[in-house]
């Protein structure tokens, strides 16, 4: 038995037993919450009973393919951390058309189409960060688990029984608050397995209190999976169709794959991190290269469904504390057992929506509290204020403009099927406008008599707003220009003249002082043992404090001499 306080982390291997129920527990999740979505593409297709069970059985594989790439922590692909694949309203209404238009091959063509372009921006994020900000993933995040939470309310409140059986409303009311309190209680105040598994065990208690109020079958459930037995899937063989009409939806889902699957990603760096600084570009350009090839082989398979991260297991994983990604290979066996059980699958169908609502509003707390972790990670100032802060009201309030829609909003939330697209677009938008006139470098000239220094902090603090650089990074460059004017006055005189110049290219902050006179000797010869460090005067020790509290500051320091006795001295943070 595993202690409360003892995490398994990312790189930890699971036992069997955990491997198995909490593989369950995430691919529950996955399929409660997400099968509607292939189901309703499925309905505008025409497509016999048999055919669409075929279909959906592939989609259930090829999300278990692509959580098995996105698991992987190789050099060029997988995320390296628990995020498995889900499927994702960004592809929904550009999939309905696809169906309606071409059928199972153009959805085919149309997801494979989506899956390249994830693939191709996948290598280029690291060049893109300033226009794809670090910020901007975190506002995905925040957008994705009001979305989540949102939805996991409307299906807490569900006042309809499932087909066939009749029960008044508050019981539909008691069933999932029963499961949210339940999995609440475990994840605060449970030890052990009750607390990792705490999500499981609502839904096994759910599931058990519908069976109790007559709301679930379980003798008719029980025999439809008795009879229907194993099946193969057998996918539909069409050639895959392409639409240019079509393309631009699918480019912009494509585009809010990208963003969402940044922000699961840095969700989980954070998770696992609990000092985390800066995103890993390496493994989210992973994530998102295998991301994008899930939804290649998802169009390849035939899935009706596109597919991406899924920001609710990540909250999962968070509030179980179980991280270790190769629990991956529990869930994606698990979503390959529920293919080859179609009446499993019907069970999921059948399974009262309020169970499955107190889960998304249980894992919506914290994936909104993740992302909001992520946003004030960085300074802010009223540029991005703005970026996030407009695009997050418009986002939450997108259900309201849908309803009052004019002819002029009419064709942006037909494009922007989701709150969160709109929110993700706008704010992309925006920070490609305002990063007009942000200037990347910065120079001032001053001598340690006439430097002011909380002009000297409020003029970086202005300027690292518009970079949006790390509170921390900005806190440490203050302090590491404060003992270099220090030094300066005290070696060549409180004149002396002294230009600063800062400049940033969101990889490094890079800070030159440059000065006439001899180099300082805080910067050479730090370390000392300690009979060396008995020979030194007052002045000596204090340089090599200075030194050793510079060095420690900054991520690397140089000192350069030119001509004329010229000294630039170079500090350098990474970012």
């Amino acid at each position: 038995m595993i202690d409360k306080e003892t995490r398994l982390g990312v790189e930890g291997r699971p036992p069997k037993l955990m491997l198995l129920v909490n593989g369950m527990q995430h691919a529950v999740l996955i399929l409660g919450i997400g099968l509607a979505m292939p189901i309703l593409v499925l309905s505008h297709s025409g497509l016999s009973e048999q055919q669409a069970g075929h279909l959906l059985s592939l989609s259930m594989i090829a999300v278990a393919l692509s959580t098995l790439l996105l698991i992987q922590a190789r050099t060029i692909i997988g995320s390296g951390y628990l995020i498995p694949a889900v499927y994702t309203a960004a592809y929904l209404p550009p999939c309905i058309a696809a169906m309606q238009h071409g059928g199972p091959a153009l959805v085919m063509g149309m997801l494979m189409f989506g899956g390249v372009l994830q693939m191709a921006i996948a290598p280029l994020i690291f060049r893109l960060r300033a226009y794809l900000p670090t910020e901007i993933g975190g506002l995905a995040v925040v957008m994705i688990g009001v979305t989540l939470g949102s939805l996991g309310i409307h299906m807490l409140l569900e006042t309809q029984a499932p087909v066939g059986l009749e029960a008044p409303p508050g019981y539909l009311l008691l069933l999932g608050l029963v499961t949210l309190f339940l999995m609440m209680g475990l994840s605060v105040w449970g030890k052990g397995s009750w607390r990792y598994y705490c999500s499981l065990w609502g839904i096994l208690l759910g599931v058990v209190t519908a069976m109790s109020l007559g709301l679930i079958d379980w003798r008719e459930e029980m025999g439809h999976i008795v009879t229907q037995g194993f099946a193969f899937p057998q996918p539909l063989l069409h050639w895959p169709q392409f639409s240019w009409h079509l393309a631009p939806a699918f480019a912009v889902g494509a585009l809010i794959c990208v963003m969402r699957g940044m922000g699961d990603m840095i969700a989980a760096q954070k998770v696992e991190k609990p000092q985390w600084v800066r995103p890993d570009y390496a493994r989210i350009r992973g994530g998102l290269l295998a991301d994008g090839m899930g939804n290649f082989l998802a169009g390849l398979l035939g899935s009706p469904s596109g597919l991406n991260t899924s920001s609710g297991n990540v909250g999962l994983a968070a509030a179980t504390g179980i991280t270790a990604r190769r629990m991956g290979y529990g869930i994606a066996a698990f979503l390959v057992l529920i293919a080859l059980l179609p009446g499993v699958a019907q069970f999921f169908l059948h399974t009262p929506r309020p169970i499955f609502g107190a889960v998304l509003l249980f894992s919506s707390a914290l994936i909104i509290f993740n992302g909001m972790r992520v946003i004030f990670s960085r300074l802010l100032d009223a540029r991005r204020m703005l970026t996030l802060g407009v695009p997050l009201v418009v986002g939450l309030n997108f259900d309201w403009l849908q309803l009052h829609a004019n002819p002029v909003i009419e064709p942006v939330t037909r494009i922007f099927n989701s709150g969160v697209m709109l929110a993700l677009v706008l704010a992309l938008l925006l920070n490609f406008l305002f990063r007009i006139g942000i200037t990347q470098r910065m120079e001032w000239q001053t001598s340690p008599q006439l430097l002011k220094w909380q002009d000297t902090q409020a003029r970086l603090k202005t300027q690292g707003g518009q970079w949006g650089l790390r509170v921390d990074v900005m806190e440490r460059a203050l302090k590491a220009i404060h003992e270099v004017v220090e030094a300066l006055a005290q070696n060549s005189g409180p004149q002396v003249p002294v230009t600063i110049e800062v400049a940033f290219d969101q990889v490094e902050l890079r800070v030159r002082v440059h000065y006439q006179g001899q180099p300082l000797p805080m910067v050479a010869n730090v370390e000392m043992d300690a009979e060396e460090l008995m020979t030194l005067d007052e002045r000596q020790t204090e340089e090599r404090l200075r030194a050793a509290m510079l060095l420690r500051l900054a991520d690397r320091v140089q000192q350069s001499t030119f001509d004329g006795g010229r000294q630039c001295l170079e500090l350098l943070f990474d970012h």
